[in-house]
């Protein structure tokens, strides 16, 4: 079993406000206003420990033997999005896979 950690972050979408710039051209996605940002403490399981188990010991390794640039993420509902392998293997990063949102299990 692997350590919990526990993160605290804000979390903004990158559409917010997009309305407002409407205003000014037209802009692809939802017309979001204001508001469209949070604050919650995650808890679950470091990444750079999961990858770690996985056989990829450090960024270095992983991008000159292995040849892993990126992790990506693939959601359920289609979403997908990547960080670089540096930030996923940092040992003072804050990659977290996510179980809880303010101590309460994510529904699946």
């Amino acid at each position: 079993k692997l350590p919990k950690s526990e993160v605290v972050a804000t979390l903004q979408c990158s559409g917010n406000r997009r309305g407002g710039f409407n205003d000014v051209k037209r802009t692809s996605g939802t017309p979001w206003g204001q508001g469209a940002i949070s604050t919650a403490k995650w808890g679950g399981v470091k990444l750079s420990e999961l990858i770690k188990l996985a056989g990829v010991p450090d960024p270095i390794h992983a991008e000159e033997v292995v040849g892993i640039e990126h992790v990506r993420f693939h959601g359920l509902d289609g979403m997908m999005a990547s960080i670089g392998i540096e930030k996923a293997l940092n040992p003072y990063g804050d990659c977290l896979i996510a179980y809880e949102m303010n101590g309460e299990t994510l529904p699946r």
